[in-house]
């Protein structure tokens, strides 16, 4: 099935590849308000413009890639859960409370939504500490039930514009392939690298880093494949072959 595909493929590469098990969320997620994590952890880095701060409450969704439990000072229990969306991946810190409540729908590759504010501190990554957990299932079937959840019953099987006829061929044909970034900082940069090694070939690439307006050059077979899972983590506009 297309999620044991993905399943496979993140666990000998550490990525997905053909695909994001969130990829049939986008719909529902966004009716809830959920914010890209990528957007959170490049906050700030483009423009100078801060537009989180700290304490302030979110809602993400993602895969749970991560949980690792352990007992505090006071005796409790609590969690530190990564979450995965198609833009990045975050932790959250799950409390006691939480972990009574919600705790059941926290486990490694389940889709949770989990609402909570987000923590900000110096030299350190964004974090959020859960208020709430939910099954992303029970979020998609409300959006659905109010006509704004999945937008085809098998999003996999909905080509991409720029998808090739063949999935696997190789697309350059002479061209040369641009990348944005906002800073060789940014979390998905190193995603970058580790797509880009994976299609070791002759075809250019070009990195460009908005806030150095820095252009590093290396080389890879550009491939559908490898396009796909660059769009879903830059975004389209990041995303440029001619």
């Amino acid at each position: 099935s297309r999620a044991e595909r993905m399943s496979m493929e993140r666990e000998v590469t550490g990525l997905y590849l053909s695909g994001h098990p969130m990829d049939e969320y986008h719909a529902a997620a966004a009716s809830i308000g959920a914010v890209p994590i990528g957007r959170i952890l490049s906050d700030g880095e483009e423009d100078g413009e801060r537009r989180f701060t700290d304490g302030q409450f979110l809602v993400i969704a993602g895969i749970v890639t991560a949980r690792k439990t352990k007992t505090t000072k006071n005796n409790t229990l609590m969690a530190y859960v990564t979450l995965e969306d198609s833009t990045g991946s975050l932790e959250n810190l799950v409390f006691q409370r939480v972990l009574d409540t919600c705790g059941d729908c926290i486990r490694e590759n389940e889709a949770v939504v989990i609402r909570g504010k987000l923590s900000i501190r110096d030299e350190k990554a964004p974090q959020i500490v859960a208020d709430s957990a939910e099954p992303m299932e029970q979020v998609a079937a409300r959006a659905a039930a109010r006509g704004t959840g999945r937008e085809h019953p098998n999003p996999a099987a909905v080509p991409s514009p720029a998808e090739s006829p063949v999935k696997g061929s190789c697309v350059a044909e002479g061209r040369k392939l641009y990348l944005r970034l906002p800073s060789e900082a940014d979390p998905r940069w190193r995603r970058t690298q580790l797509i880009l090694s994976m299609f070791p070939g002759t075809d250019a690439v070009v990195c460009y880093f908005t806030d150095t307006k820095l252009r590093r050059g290396t080389r890879a077979v550009i491939r559908d494949a490898m396009l796909d899972e660059l769009r879903r983590i830059l975004g389209g506009d990041s995303v440029v072959l001619k």
